[in-house]
């Protein structure tokens, strides 16, 4: 199987995006396994399930073990309480973040080239640069991500964890969160570095790869294939040590202690978290059976008929 790899695809798997290298496989990836592995401690159970942030109306229903696993517990554990995206306060702090410094603007900050670069790719999705002249390039680079993959007919609406944000506020179950939407805000800034010019460029760049790149990362997906994903993580980051220490390792190990403490509690849990997260030595399977604990798969049901 011969891969190439888009940093911007692995920047949708590791990060629920917060504003609304290729992986083309040569053959698709058949098992029976779910993106979902069980904890079985001495008081509860501990679901870990991979999402993928965004998805498209085709992928559902999902597989009848994830909603199985999600009626068994009372507790849902996401990467960020989404309703917190939403507040006056978070919109403040993205102005803060997103803006060109005082007196600059995106066409002072890049080159006359990019700047004819980058209008020229908005346009492709019917948004005039001018609109967003006040952004710096990363933030016009995450904007064109999104954009392109909704194009492409994936909506952050039907990502897996927005999904179950949604049913766990239906049926009233309690819902907690390892991070703020300031702290995966602070991760997007620090996406471009000290050359946001290069990055934005390189997101162009990739966007006419991205559709089949994105769809073999959820064929992976739903095949729950741990290895397929540490594999294209891996060479997503080959080039970029810093942004996978911060991005994914980091994140992770700041994520082991809570996860630890939930398996003293007498109710069930079920976290949902990029499925990046769960891949790799330093993913979060692996990280939890270093600590002793078993962490099993769970096999898929693919229940064609199910109606969620």
């Amino acid at each position: 199987m011969k891969k190439r790899t888009l940093l911007s695809t692995f920047i949708i798997i590791i990060l629920a995006i917060t504003i609304n290298g290729n992986l083309l496989a040569e053959e698709n990836i058949h098992n029976n396994d779910a993106c979902i592995w069980k904890i079985v401690s001495d008081n509860n159970t501990l679901y870990l399930m991979g999402s993928i942030h965004f998805l498209q109306q085709s992928d559902y229903p999902l597989d009848e073990k994830y909603y199985r696993c999600f009626e068994d517990a009372e507790n849902v554990v996401f990467e960020l309480h989404y309703d917190s995206t939403q507040t006056p306060a978070f919109q403040q702090y993205t102005v803060l973040k997103a803006f060109c410094p005082k007196g600059e603007t995106f066409q002072s900050m890049v080159s006359d080239s990019t700047y004819d670069i980058t209008r020229k790719a908005l346009l492709d999705f019917g948004t005039p640069l001018a609109q967003l002249q006040q952004f710096e390039p990363w933030f016009l680079a995450i904007t064109m991500l999104s954009l392109k993959l909704q194009s492409l007919g994936f909506n952050p609406e039907l990502g897996v964890d927005q999904h179950f944000f949604n049913r766990s506020k239906e049926e009233e179950k309690n819902i907690l969160a390892f991070e703020t939407p300031e702290q995966q805000m602070d991760l997007l800034e620090s996406l471009g570095g000290d050359d946001q010019e290069s990055f934005l460029l390189k997101t162009i760049d990739e966007l006419d790869e991205m559709e089949a790149g994105f769809s073999d990362l959820v064929d992976a997906w739903k095949a729950g294939d741990l290895e397929e994903l540490n594999e294209l993580l891996n060479k997503g980051f080959e080039d970029y040590p810093a942004l996978k220490q911060s991005l994914l390792i980091q994140r992770n190990l700041n994520w082991i202690d809570e996860i630890e403490g939930f398996t003293k509690d007498n109710e069930n849990y079920l976290i949902i978290v990029g499925a990046g997260h769960l891949a790799g030595n330093k993913g979060l399977v692996n990280l939890l059976t270093e600590k002793g604990y078993s962490v099993e798969q769970i096999q898929a049901m693919h229940e064609e008929n199910n109606e969620r």
